[in-house]
């Protein structure tokens, strides 16, 4: 899956216009200073931003912009762990080498000092890599603006039908959460391994094929985002091939559960072009 420093995209929508919108968060958000963690923030014009807790200022926060088009409202933006540190630590890691190089060119770089640099660039990529890997905590602030907006499509979406593609099978292996399931994947194992990662509200399935190419999903709200490649080691985002209903989903790029199984199962079979959706 892609590196997401910055925190995970989001998207949530109303049929609220914004002014009730904006209230309706307002109403439901605890003051800055409340001891108890919960949603707290700022709304100014179009522009919102959320955070847990009073204390723990590298906590989980979300940032995102509100529009209205054709009657719908959404909240689009980011939301991971400590946005405001990981935007500094990208500052950091562009700017220091920069740094270091000019230095270097100009010859009043001490070996001490070029170390420090050194040191300091690798401690922002670890800081880096802690907001993708933590990105997940910020969960709970897009499901508060997701409950909150109770016109908008819920979390839990209306699933698809599954459109079953016919064997015979290719042989294949399922990878849950980087671990290899036993014996070849069959569409009752894709179906059971996606329904998990449904129900557990985050992870993600890799399934392979012996060429090396793949197909890949993974649950990043408000829903699935699948991906395949060719075992280059790249790959291509689908996307769907007309846009989903206002009641359905708010993402070209998001799926349900049952269309993931629906695009595994078809890719199993040999067929790389499910319906209903595009690469790319």
């Amino acid at each position: 899956m892609a590196f997401q420093p910055l925190g995970m995209r989001f998207e949530v929508a109303s049929y609220l216009a914004p002014p009730e919108a904006t209230a309706a968060i307002k109403a439901r958000l605890k003051d800055w200073f409340d001891v108890t963690r919960g949603p707290r923030g700022w709304i100014v014009g179009p522009v919102i931003c959320l955070w847990l807790s009073a204390f723990d200022r590298h906590g989980p926060m979300l940032f995102g912009m509100m529009s209205n088009r054709d009657g719908v409202t959404r909240i689009r933006g980011r939301a991971g762990s400590n946005l405001n540190g990981m935007v500094f630590a990208v500052f950091l890691a562009v700017i220091l080498p920069i740094v270091a190089i000019g230095l270097v060119l100009h010859r009043q770089a001490s070996a001490a000092l070029l170390f420090v640099l050194g040191f300091s660039v690798l401690f922002c990529g670890l800081v880096l890599w802690s907001g993708h890997a933590f990105r997940r905590d910020a969960a709970p602030l897009v499901d508060f603006l997701d409950k909150t907006l109770s016109k908008g499509p819920p979390l839990q979406r209306r699933e698809a039908p599954v459109s079953e593609y016919a064997g015979p099978y290719l042989p294949m292996t399922l990878q849950v959460d980087g671990e290899k399931l036993k014996g070849r994947a069959t569409p009752e194992v894709i179906r059971e391994a996606i329904d998990g990662i449904a129900a557990a509200g985050t992870g993600f399935a890799i399934l392979d094929h012996a060429d090396g190419s793949f197909i890949q999903a993974a649950l990043e709200y408000p829903g699935f985002v699948i991906e395949r490649g060719p075992g280059s080691g790249e790959y291509v985002a689908a996307r769907r091939l007309s846009a989903p209903s206002e009641e359905e989903w708010t993402s070209p790029r998001h799926f349900s559960g049952a269309e993931v199984q629906a695009a595994f199962i078809a890719f199993l079979a040999g067929n790389s072009e499910p319906k209903g959706m595009l690469w790319g």
